[in-house]
């Protein structure tokens, strides 16, 4: 909220609030037939008003000027308890002048206008309550706001932290997968030169993509498949007829948002450590559909899955934890051995 915008709210409550009591205390006065309407009534019930708001006023400021929520509960008791009676016995000062000054003549009984000091004390402590009514609201106000205003740091701490965490994840798979490419046409220069000169131009296109798309946060599944596929592209110049691929995807969720090159990541992982390991080399498996209102992607690749320890690697780790920040608890990951297949299973809520 704006600072122009808590003012106006301010001084609205004030006058309102501090408007409607002494309209009430006026109907009363009325009403029972204490007092009549004159010039002199509305001159001092204005008066009254305006003196309070002001009396309020300044007890706001010297509450905000010395800081008195930052002090123990105590200290900020018995601070505002003699801080009500100081400004409630000023007020009835001014108010007990101003009323000489005007000379009053609307009470019904003339007895009630006798000066006394029983009344001087009695309305002194009917003010040191009132006054003490406002600080206790004003109080609970700064406590409250200042319990949100830590919840908005803390929620934008937070928001913060998982930036970063995102950036640090997706700047950890460029290199990553640069490394992974630049191994395989390595291999391929000395296989074949004009092979390798056709991988490297297929390596420049996906770099391009791939940093582009990887500064944002999330990109579209069929984005991401373009990417997937210019990779594929790029490892059977290299492994030829010995990766065969399957591709199938529900059109419906194309449009669906995912971590960039978590696919191509995780295809990758199942090119390095499954087919390229096979004799007879082998299949990469990638089907996308929608499953009871959430999108799974099951990735399979030839291969045995390492069971005598937990995956390590960096897309693994890093698909897992990306997952987790975006999508939370609602994100399913699963690794595991089918047939003689590896697979991975991920699932969670589509996002447009």
């Amino acid at each position: 909220m704006s600072t122009n915008k808590k003012t106006w709210i301010y001084w609205t409550a004030q006058f309102i609030g501090w408007g409607l009591f002494y309209a009430l205390i006026l109907s009363l006065n009325i009403a029972t037939g204490l007092v009549k309407i004159t010039p002199s009534l509305i001159v001092l019930s204005v008066e009254s008003l305006l003196l309070t708001i002001g009396a309020t006023h300044l007890i706001r400021l010297i509450i905000l000027k010395y800081h008195w929520l930052k002090l123990n509960i105590w200290s900020i008791i018995w601070k505002s308890f003699i801080l009500a009676i100081v400004f409630a016995f000023t007020y009835e000062c001014v108010d007990r002048l101003v009323s000489v000054l005007i000379q009053p003549d609307f009470y019904l009984d003339e007895k009630i206008n006798e000066y006394s000091w029983s009344n001087f004390f009695g309305s002194v402590f009917l003010y040191s309550i009132l006054f003490t009514l406002w600080m206790s609201f004003y109080y609970t106000y700064l406590f409250i706001e200042k319990s949100r205003n830590q919840e908005i740091k803390n929620l934008k701490f937070e928001a913060s932290k998982t930036e970063i965490e995102l950036k640090n994840l997706r700047a950890q798979i460029n290199p990553h997968f640069l490394f992974n490419s630049l191994n395989s046409i390595k291999a391929l220069i000395e296989i074949d030169k004009d092979e390798a000169k056709e991988a490297i131009t297929k390596l420049s296109n996906l770099l391009r993509q791939s940093i582009t798309l990887s500064r944002n946060k999330l990109i579209s599944i069929k984005e991401e498949m373009k990417i997937v596929q210019t990779y594929i592209n790029l490892e059977k110049i290299r492994f030829e007829e010995r990766i065969e691929t399957e591709i199938v995807i529900d059109e419906q969720i194309l449009n669906c948002k995912i971590p960039p090159l978590m696919i191509q990541t995780l295809v990758e992982n199942g090119i390095k450590h499954g087919v390229s390991k096979a004799l007879n080399g082998g299949i990469i498996s990638i089907i996308i559909k929608e499953d009871k209102g959430k999108v799974k992607i099951t990735i399979k690749n030839t291969g045995k899955l390492n069971t005598s320890k937990k995956a390590t690697g960096i897309g693994i780790k890093n698909t897992k934890k990306r997952l987790d920040i975006l999508f939370g608890k609602t994100a399913k990951f699963k690794i595991f051995q089918c047939d003689e297949m590896v697979c991975v299973e991920i699932e969670f809520s589509c996002k447009t």
